[in-house]
């Protein structure tokens, strides 16, 4: 079983990985989500998921969905914020793999902390290897060998 760390779960990538682990139950299991905002979506996806972690941008954002979940029974989702949050939560020894699905060069830091989590990172996130991609990946002597 891998535990997925998903950030950017609300994108049209993050949409996608998600159906992708739910038809894999016995392989693959989305543990963790963040997204740029609360929303409709987003409730949606933690009360099917519950998910050990929710990061959020704001304090703002991560109180709002605190407050829509608190009366829902079995959420035990610990909603977190800013990179702080972020970094919390993928180095937190459940997760196996990141999916790094935030756009833009915000997903960069993401990445590296990621990476120095030792987690493998599944990148759908292009200008983190545009930005960083010799800092970002090892040279070939050091792969990890599969």
């Amino acid at each position: 079983m891998r535990n997925i760390f998903l950030a950017g779960s609300t994108g049209s990538i993050g949409k996608n990985a998600l159906e992708v682990a739910l038809a894999y139950p016995d392989r693959l299991a989305v543990k963790g989500i963040a997204a740029g905002h609360f929303t409709a979506e987003l409730k949606e996806q933690i009360i099917l998921l519950n998910p050990l972690y929710c990061v959020l941008p704001s304090r703002d954002e991560s109180d709002k969905a605190r407050t829509a979940l608190k009366n829902i029974k079995g959420i035990e989702t610990k909603f977190t914020f800013g990179e702080e949050g972020l970094f919390e939560a993928v180095s937190d020894e459940t997760f196996d793999i990141v999916l790094n699905a935030v756009s833009g060069s915000s997903g960069l830091l993401l990445s590296y902390r990621s990476l120095t989590a030792g987690k493998d990172l599944a990148l759908a996130n292009k200008e983190s290897m545009v930005m960083a991609g010799d800092i970002l990946m090892p040279p070939p002597n050091l792969q990890k060998q599969k």
